[in-house]
């Protein structure tokens, strides 16, 4: 059946799924219909999906990241969405039981979601496991015992994200309470044995703390890997802090060989519930390089167990590929993952990229949107999400204005957090699940991010949401768009200056520029000779280029 029979089927058998605007679509053999004209959601199964986030209530929900630069987390361009992305889950899901799994990296500053940590020792030796059996951005780190010249690997679990990377997302009941926690520590065995040991140090503060005093410790021999038992998990007793106190846990090697470290998570003893997002994503990656770079990862990719894995490729694939290949370098993808988890039935998450706009008018970048959509209605245990659509048509974002990027291709932490709203806003509103905050009636866009216009004597009217204009100190009108209803070729919203002359008196001069300076980041004011709602440098660089005149 053609990719729009399957969209209506679905549509028809399965109303949940918010499968968005369905226009024209290509003949076979033609190239592929813009994103522009895709679904901001297409599945052709959606209550699977929707049955699996739901059993979020009484089970843990891996969602694993697979990504470029664009979702690394937490040291690079994905950390506030990533973060971000878990805080929309848990409001939405509730407290979850199981963190993500933290890589001993030193992230002391950049606070990873419901912990910090850092590794200690400035010349740890060298890993044995290569990077082809773990997954991206996993970083292993050797760690030899104290006495050695080691280092150590600290992790301080943060349960209400006390240390946080965004402050509205700080010191709020991210981790289901009442329990004691255990750390569960993935290792990566070499071929000879060696031992790692853990040490429970409670503190009081919110980063690694070496002088805080051992309450606990204890050590697991780690034997030689031998068949299909390369990366394994290693858990400790239950870990408690006194009240006011963080638990805090210090891994360093204890035998006679290193031991790859590959990361840490804390797990309630009390529960197992919520969802949880990990990022295995790596800077400059295309969907390739997955296959290329990380095929052996079925351990690594098994011991995290995943319950939904997304796809999150295509800014980098785009000057290299046809749209033909980039939709076999899916299927390969897909199918190499479902194999390492011996899962034929693995749930995928197609999510087209995000705004580039350095692309030219025939990439195969935007074409990238309708093969993800034409998959999900092939296989049922896929879903594409289109956000480049979803993004540009909220935020008001295209070529000739997008605030949220630092450059060509990575967001502002405003706009990461926005790509996170638009991720787990169109993923929930598609499968039917109220998303918390958002009320009846209401969309995720209405609720968090309604469209207005901004017009002012230097910018011409634009459509944006009001953290941008608030960002780019523009004023904002919500709701309003940039309609020229009388005919002047100025949009309505937009008002005329004033005159430079603020006083009256026949001429521009020291008078005026002291009723702007006296005025100066005021609303209101006659000093507002933009009329653009504030006393800023417009007003002020108006004066001057009026200076002596009448105004």
């Amino acid at each position: 059946m053609p990719l729009i029979g399957r969209l209506l089927s679905a549509w028809v058998a399965a109303p949940v799924a918010s499968l968005g605007c369905l226009l024209s679509w290509a003949e076979p053999g033609a190239a592929e219909p813009p994103y522009t004209e895709v679904p901001i959601m297409a599945a052709s199964d959606p209550v699977a999906f929707r049955d699996l986030l739901l059993s979020s209530s009484s089970g843990v929900v891996r969602i694993v990241v697979l990504g470029d630069s664009q979702e690394t987390c937490p040291g690079q361009w994905g950390r506030h969405y990533i973060m971000q992305a878990n805080a929309l889950m848990a409001r939405t899901f509730g407290p979850v039981s199981e963190t993500m799994i933290f890589s001993p990296e030193w992230w002391w500053s950049i606070p990873a979601w419901l912990a910090t940590s850092a590794a200690f020792g400035d010349t740890p030796p060298e890993p044995e496991v290569a990077d082809s059996l773990l997954l991206p951005g996993m970083s292993p780190r050797a760690l030899v015992p104290a006495s050695s010249g080691g280092g150590a690997f600290v992790t301080v679990f943060l349960p209400r994200a006390q240390e946080a990377i965004s402050e509205e997302l700080a010191d709020q009941p991210w981790f289901v309470e009442g329990s004691p926690v255990v750390a569960d520590v993935l290792v990566a065995r070499r071929a000879a044995p060696s031992a790692l040991a853990w040490e429970l140090a409670p503190t009081s503060l919110t980063v690694p703390d070496g002088t805080a005093p051992v309450s606990a410790s204890g050590s697991w021999p780690v034997p030689p890997y031998g068949v299909d038992d390369r990366v394994g998990w290693y858990s400790t007793p239950p870990l408690e802090a006194a009240s006011g106190e963080q638990v805090q846990l210090r891994l360093v090697g204890a035998g006679e060989q290193p031991v790859d470290c590959v990361g840490v998570r804390y797990r309630s003893t009390g529960a197992s519930r919520g969802i949880v997002v990990h990022s295995f994503s790596k800077g400059g990656m295309r969907i390739t390089d997955f296959l290329s770079q990380h095929g052996s990862c079925g351990e690594a990719l098994r011991a995290v167990a995943p319950h939904i894995v997304v796809l999150h490729w295509g800014a980098n694939d785009s000057s290299w590929t046809t749209a033909a290949q980039w939709r076999q370098s899916l299927l390969d993808t897909i199918a190499a993952l479902r194999t390492a988890v011996s899962d034929p039935a693995l749930p995928i998450i197609i999510v087209g990229d995000p705004p580039r706009y350095d692309v030219p008018a025939d990439s195969p970048f935007l074409e990238f949107p309708a093969v993800a959509a034409d998959i999900a209605m092939s296989d049922p245990r896929v879903l594409a999400l289109n956000l480049r659509r979803a993004e540009e048509e909220t935020y008001g974002w295209d070529e000739s204005l997008n605030l949220a990027m630092a450059d060509l291709a990575h967001y502002w932490p405003h706009g990461q957090r926005m790509l996170a709203y638009a991720f787990v806003g169109s993923l929930l509103e598609g499968l039917g699940i109220p998303m918390e905050g958002v009320g009846l009636g209401q969309t995720w866009r209405d609720a968090f991010y309604p469209l207005g216009a901004s017009c002012t004597i230097d910018f011409p009217c634009h459509r944006l949401v009001e953290v941008e204009a608030q960002l780019a100190g523009r004023p904002w009108s919500d709701g309003a768009d940039c309609a020229d209803t009388d005919g002047d070729s100025v949009a309505d919203i937009c008002v005329a200056p004033s005159s430079s002359d603020i006083n009256g008196d026949g001429t521009v001069n020291g008078a005026d520029l002291l009723s702007v300076l006296g005025a100066w980041g005021q609303s209101g004011s006659a000093a507002d000779c933009s009329n653009d709602g504030i006393v800023n440098a417009v007003d002020l660089a108006m004066v001057l280029n009026a200076w002596g005149t009448a105004g």
